[in-house]
């Protein structure tokens, strides 16, 4: 789980009685907030009171590279004493004003810089509370973790295996609007890196690889040689993560690698590299996004059933092939290894999704014209499926008609594939929509 990198800085005008010996203690009170919501603080130990220390902090807090920084108005302030830090910095900010002591005019102060802040086009938050506000942590919590996640953005590796499905148009990137907008370095291969690479395997590494695997599951029903194709596979695609320091992978397996690659793309997804199927690389940016929100692997599912439609408590049914992490199984006992029921060419794995628990569900969509997301909340509940479809199914119960969602998503463009992630994180999400300038859709 990702935690951001915070600056923390105070304001304070001297000498206007405004009780700026306080802000010592307030700064204090800042830091351990920051501290508990599990947050590394960057501290500039001494207030700014002047133009020239605002310059300081702001080469203190790029030096550091802190994911976001806050500026504490302890007291009244005028903007040329705290502009040098705000426009020079390129790091997004959070203005924090308190009502601790009305002499400190702390609120007044923000409303008198948020002026020239909004006019010069800078990326910020406001937060009016005192220190231990529960909204107000709210706020931070959320902004901070959308700014630490554009900033891992910048630095992230993702492979591009095969391009897209040709039977999947929509599922088309571009590769200079993805550079422009997430800052993601791309790596290009081709399906028939992995069909030769993977003959190349030593039989001996294969199989102790097959051996590994099989113990992660509760029954394994497939024959030795498809197997060790299987392995083999998997050895190849974890040898081109490691050689490209890759952070995640997109694999089009349709159609010479289908069945074929669902093994690797789970356990891709257990070890903490997201990892999508069919070619789909905005879903594999969105389970990348949503795994370092959660700490925990995504779901990427297709919408197959609705259950109680036009009911309270209407729940739909979303699932893969047979490429679903292993750890999203409530019990190891429950996951089966067998050929891919599609195919028979390759090895998947089946089982339910019923760890319950809220969810957050969204897809993503995009090309140079500019990207959409769309985002909604659910429960994931504790119902087997494996009857209705043979997949990793996962019920999720919504609080609205699902009937008003899949309008929704027909005319707002929105395609078929679903990133599933473990707690609410829709705020964290509209937050970076905010920042990269992706349209959004909220269903609630």
């Amino acid at each position: 789980m990702i935690k951001p990198k915070v600056g923390i800085c105070t304001c304070i005008m001297k000498g206007f009685n405004l009780a700026e010996e306080n802000s010592i203690e307030y700064q204090k009170k800042l830091i351990e907030s920051v501290k508990k919501l599990g947050f590394f603080p960057v501290v500039a130990e001494k207030f700014i009171s002047s133009h020239e220390i605002a310059k300081k902090v702001a080469i203190l807090f790029k030096k550091e590279k802190v994911d976001v920084f806050i500026l504490n108005l302890g007291t009244f302030t005028d903007d040329f004493r705290v502009m040098p830090l705000l426009t020079g910095t390129d790091i997004p900010f959070i203005v924090w004003a308190h009502d601790y002591n009305a002499f400190n005019i702390s609120i007044t102060g923000s409303q008198n810089i948020n002026p020239n802040i909004y006019d010069l086009g800078l990326e910020y938050r406001y937060i009016y509370g005192k220190f231990d506000d529960k909204i107000a942590l709210q706020d931070l919590y959320t902004f901070a973790r959308a700014c630490a996640i554009k900033n891992k953005l910048k630095k992230t590796n993702i492979g591009y295996v095969g391009g897209h499905p040709k039977i999947m148009t929509s599922l088309t990137i571009d590769e200079i609007m993805i550079k422009k907008l997430f800052g993601i370095t791309l790596h290009n291969f081709g399906n028939e890196d992995i069909f030769l690479e993977s003959q190349k395997i030593d039989f001996s590494e294969a199989q102790k690889i097959w051996q590994q695997i099989k113990v992660m599951a509760g029954r394994v029903e497939v024959d030795k040689e498809l197997g060790i194709m299987t392995s083999s596979i998997h050895a190849y695609i974890m040898r081109l993560v490691k050689e490209n320091s890759l952070d995640a992978i997109s694999i089009n397996c349709f159609p010479h690698l289908k069945g074929k690659v669902c093994l690797s793309v789970a356990l891709l997804n257990d070890l903490g590299v997201p990892s999508a199927c069919e070619g789909d690389l905005d879903s594999t940016i969105l389970m990348y996004i949503l795994h370092h929100l959660s700490g925990r692997a995504v779901s990427n599912g297709d919408q197959l059933k609705i259950y109680n439609l036009d009911k309270p408590n209407n729940s739909m049914m979303f699932s893969h092939c047979g490429a679903g992490a292993l750890t999203l199984a409530a019990d190891k006992k429950e996951i089966t290894i067998h050929a891919d029921y599609e195919t028979g060419q390759g090895v998947a794995v089946y089982f339910p999704e019923r760890i319950p628990g809220e969810v957050t569900i969204a897809s993503m969509h995009g090309s140079r014209e500019g990207y959409r997301m769309f985002i909604t909340r659910g429960e994931a509940l504790d119902t087997d499926l494996m009857k209705e479809y043979e997949g990793t199914p996962i019920n999720i119960k919504f609080d609205f008609n699902i009937r008003d969602m899949l309008k929704e998503i027909a005319y707002g463009g929105f395609g078929h594939h679903w990133n599933i992630g473990y707690g609410n994180h829709v705020e964290e999400l509209i937050e970076l929509c905010k920042m990269l300038g992706i349209d959004w859709t909220l269903m609630k």
